[in-house]
């Protein structure tokens, strides 16, 4: 039998391998899987967030942990199938995909699952670019092969509307574990198959190198870079020059928040009061103002009189808004076309949002102080979180991103 630089594989001319399209049925399967599983997390990352009490920004890693180190590792992944086999390295990110799957769907905590999602990334690396790489020696250049991509790409598409019908319905009836542990069965299925299905191969028409530290390199750069773009983060802060050290500190303080609509006002005073009392300040809520918030030195001026009744000595003063939107496309429409006929072969792919659409807003928050002695200002910031649709969990964050701004200024 002739060979090419691949080892392994026959060249053209040579008779296919009569199970190739039993063998395509397995990695069809393996990269339905991976898109089914990264589109049912994003369905399901609030159910995830209350169950498992973890705030807007740590519920973000979820997703990116697993986007991170896919990206990341994805051109390795691709390198060490070639140099090591292919067969093997699918076997190893199946191995891997089954176990974090299994953790997943066990995590006890936030800190648990973010560390499974970012070495459910890695497994997927390491299958997504291998089960390509095998499809293409599988099947030689031709009609085949054509059929075959199309039908890879078209399973791909299918998986991401599939995770979309039925990532709702997992979530509501059998709980969010399940968006994981339906991964397990398939896994197995794989590892069983795999074996049996797939003859290893390995190309060595290039060197033996690895870019290891660039790999490394580039994906450890990524948290830092999403860090700065998901994060709830303080913008801007001011401080009187003459404010006393532990200002607030066992001092009643008048809180007032102000926003568009009442649940948002009355979230806000929710969490801004327990922030104030877990820092030892003691909070009494102010009636709603009546000037409107666009005028925050006014609309605060208007509090001064209840607050002095009170014996409060400040103002604390939050108002919530709208600072970006962002839309995600609902149920998406997928066709992948393939043909067996004599003279037809390669597919389209077509994904095209058909309804049900979300859209989240980010919001910001900008926090005062105002003295009620004196009637002024003495402290103000700025925080801002990306759009969720997790209003609690967001609002949360920003009354705890603006107190613990308060605290590095020494009001408590």
């Amino acid at each position: 039998m002739n060979l090419d630089s691949t080892v392994g594989v026959p060249r053209g001319g040579t008779r296919p391998d009569p199970r190739r399209w039993i063998v395509l049925i397995l990695l069809c399967a393996a990269n339905f899987m991976v898109i089914l599983d990264s589109q049912a997390v994003i369905l399901a990352s609030p159910t995830i967030a209350k169950s498992l009490k973890m705030i807007t920004s740590a519920t973000q890693w979820v997703i990116s942990a697993n986007l991170i180190t896919f990206g990341g590792l994805l051109l390795l992944g691709g390198r060490a199938a070639d140099l090591l086999g292919r067969r093997r390295m699918f076997m190893v990110g199946t191995g891997l995909f089954l176990v974090v799957s299994l953790v997943s769907g066990i995590a006890p905590n936030g800190g648990v699952l973010i560390t499974a999602r970012a070495l459910h990334g890695v497994s997927t690396a390491l299958m997504a670019p291998t089960a390509l790489s095998i499809l293409t020696t599988t099947f030689p250049e031709g009609m085949g092969r054509n059929k075959a991509l199309a039908a890879w790409s078209g399973i791909a598409g299918l998986g991401a509307t599939f995770a979309l019908i039925i990532g709702g319905e997992l979530v509501d009836h059998a709980g969010w574990r399940w968006i994981f542990l339906m991964n397990v069965p398939v896994a197995v299925a794989m590892l069983i198959a795999g074996p049996l299905l797939l003859t290893e191969s390995r190309d060595l028409s290039v060197g033996r190198r690895y870019d290891l530290a660039g790999a490394l390199t580039s994906t450890a750069a990524l948290p830092l870079i999403v860090s700065a773009c998901a994060s709830t983060v303080v913008d801007a802060q001011w401080r009187n020059v003459e404010l006393p050290a532990s200002y607030l500190r066992g001092a009643t303080v008048m809180v007032s928040c102000e926003a568009a609509d009442d649940v948002l006002r009355r979230i806000c005073e929710e969490r801004v009061v327990a922030d104030l009392n877990a820092r030892g300040a003691l909070p009494v809520l102010a009636a709603p103002g009546t000037v409107a918030a666009a005028q925050p030195g006014i609309a605060d001026a208007q509090y001064l009189p209840a607050a002095r009744d009170s014996g409060a000595k400040a103002v604390f003063s939050v108002t919530v808004g709208a600072s970006s939107t962002s839309v995600s496309p609902g149920v998406m429409l997928s066709i992948g076309g393939f043909g067996f006929g004599r003279n037809s072969g390669g597919g389209v792919g077509v994904a095209a949002p058909i309804g049900g659409g979300q859209v989240s807003n980010g919001y910001s928050a900008n926090g005062r102080v105002t003295d009620v002695a004196s009637g002024r200002l003495m402290w103000s910031a700025r925080a801002s979180t990306p759009p969720s649709s997790d209003v609690n969990a967001q609002l949360a964050d920003l009354s705890r991103s603006v107190l613990d701004a308060a605290g590095k200024a020494g009001l408590f």
